[in-house]
Order: C-alpha cells, then sequence, then structure tokens
C-alpha cells in the first residue's frame, strides 16, 4: 500500500506534538496543519457549492462538462466540510460557554440546548477525541450536538487536561468531574 504524503505529514505533526518540553507549545501547529489539509481537499467543492448558491449557474463551462443544472446544488453542498454546515446551527444551539466543572483552568464545558426545552430531556456528556493528548471542545462534535439538541437532548462538550503535561489517570478525572458537575447542575440546564 502506497504511503500518501498527507500520511507523512500527518504523522510528522504527531511526532514534534508528543516531543519532552516542547511538544505542548507546538500541538497548535498540529492542529493548524491538520485544519489546512481538510480545508484544501474541501475548499474547491465548498467555493464552487457557495458560487452555485449565490449565482445560481456553475463557475465556467467547458467543452466536455456538463452545464451545472438545479439538481445537482444539493449534491455540491454536500461537499461542505461538517463543521461549517454545523456553525450556523452552534450559535443557535449553544446554550451556555465555558463553564467551569473543576479548579484547573482547562476544565471548561459547554452546555447546548433548545431553549424551549421541556423538563427530563435526556443528556450527552460528549468527550472530544484526541488521545488525551490533543482534544477541545471547540471543533468536534458540533454536528451530533446540533442534531441532538434538535431532537430534544441536553448535550455538554467538555475540555479536559493534557498530556503530556498531565499525566493519566487525570483525563479520568476530568471526566468523572464532568460529569458530576452535569449532575449537580441537571435542574439548572433542564
Amino acid at each position: 500500500m502506497p504511503i500518501h504524503p498527507t500520511d507523512v505529514l500527518l504523522a510528522s505533526t504527531r511526532l514534534y506534538s508528543s516531543l519532552p518540553v516542547i511538544g505542548k507549545h507546538l500541538e497548535p501547529f498540529a492542529g493548524l496543519t491538520a485544519m489546512a489539509l481538510y480545508g484544501g481537499h474541501y475548499a474547491p467543492a465548498a467555493m464552487r457549492a457557495a458560487v452555485v448558491r449565490r449565482t445560481g449557474w456553475g463557475l465556467s463551462k467547458h467543452d466536455n462538462e456538463p452545464e451545472v443544472e438545479a439538481a445537482p446544488v444539493a449534491t455540491a453542498g454536500s461537499r461542505v466540510p461538517p463543521f461549517v454546515r454545523a456553525s450556523g446551527q452552534r450559535r443557535r444551539c449553544l446554550h451556555t460557554r465555558a463553564v467551569r466543572y473543576g479548579d484547573h483552568p482547562a476544565q471548561l464545558l459547554d452546555v447546548w440546548r433548545r431553549p424551549d426545552l421541556p423538563p427530563g430531556a435526556p443528556v450527552l456528556l460528549f468527550v472530544p477525541g484526541g488521545a488525551w493528548v490533543q482534544g477541545t471542545r471547540v471543533l468536534q462534535g458540533h454536528t451530533l450536538l446540533s442534531h441532538l439538541v434538535k431532537q430534544g437532548w441536553v448535550c455538554l462538550t467538555m475540555d479536559y487536561r493534557v498530556s503530556p503535561v498531565h499525566r493519566w489517570p487525570r483525563h479520568i478525572a476530568d471526566v468523572n468531574a464532568a460529569i458530576a458537575c452535569a449532575r449537580s447542575n441537571v435542574g439548572h440546564y433542564g
């Protein structure tokens, strides 16, 4: 199986962000690299879909390409990255942001819910992925959270202390603290 240059670049970001002492300062560059690769893949289709939505016609017609019609517009829009589609929904669904659930500055969570939420709604705590090394509530899971909020759920997404600065089991302690915070404030957030 051939190795793709994108895989090599992502592996190198993983390597330099795991370096002792300086790795924690290089973590944001790893995230930016991944976002740039993701955006570079989806940007042409996203721009084409935006132009088609705004103007109703394609960018340009080549000799061998059929003209863009109304039906393919939905197909072109589906290539927009999910977090871009969810950004408008995030503003409508995000109830409270940066709620402290512990003493450490990294122990924050966001509360997502509908304004007209009836009492007794189910609750989901979303723990962002990142192997306890890099994980943030800011970009992960927004599409899922928006969907669940529309279905009547209260969703919490959390930040936690990351390795290598904070060793295991502090990550698990952060998740347990977020669960305890959710249970103690269940009436306050619906």
